[in-house]
């Protein structure tokens, strides 16, 4: 059995099965790119109007429709999956780039930035704060409110176990007054 020139698979074939005419016309027809509307009429539904959309809307909500429809949607996930890379391939891949030496050092460092943006390990670039109004700042311009001094303050008076970037980050919201 085809749909839309792709074969079914077994499953698709038993869920296929389990529905009534209508649910099977409709749940084709939307898997066709018509509307739930348009797709319920086509399958010989009886609302109209308003009413057909309401109608559709419950066939389609039907546990035996979604499942069909879903192992649809499964397979294309599955085949989005080969085609785009994923996070942990990307983080091998900038990986790979950052340490080959036959790579010029513009590409290592650009893969290294990648790598770190990618990963986390920046800090935020701006934040933004809610109430009535939202508001947005560059947390470059928070940081340089700083002085050395006062960097070389926060630092000396952390406790081992706290991290220095978060220390600095708290002082300098600090002084800007949040």
């Amino acid at each position: 059995m085809e749909i839309n020139g792709k074969q079914l698979t077994p499953e698709q074939i038993a869920l296929y099965k389990r529905m009534s005419s209508l649910q099977q016309g409709v749940a084709l027809g939307v898997l066709g790119g018509l509307s739930q509307r348009e797709a319920y009429l086509q399958a010989g539904g009886k609302s109209t109007g308003a009413n057909a959309d309401v109608s559709a809307n419950q066939t389609l909500k039907t546990i035996k429709v979604r499942e069909f429809i879903d192992s649809f949607r499964a397979g294309e996930l599955d085949r989005l999956a080969d085609v785009v890379m994923s996070r942990d391939e990307m983080a091998l891949t900038l990986t790979g780039i950052s340490r080959n030496v036959q790579e010029g050092p513009q590409s290592r460092l650009g893969a290294m930035k990648q790598l770190s943006v990618l990963m986390g390990y920046d800090k935020p670039l701006k934040v933004e704060n809610s109430g009535t109004t939202t508001t947005s700042h560059r947390l470059a311009d928070f940081y340089s409110e700083l002085t050395v001094a006062e960097v070389k303050a926060v630092i000396a008076d952390l406790p081992a176990d706290q991290c220095p970037a978060d220390a600095i980050f708290d002082a300098a919201f600090t002084k800007a007054g949040f």
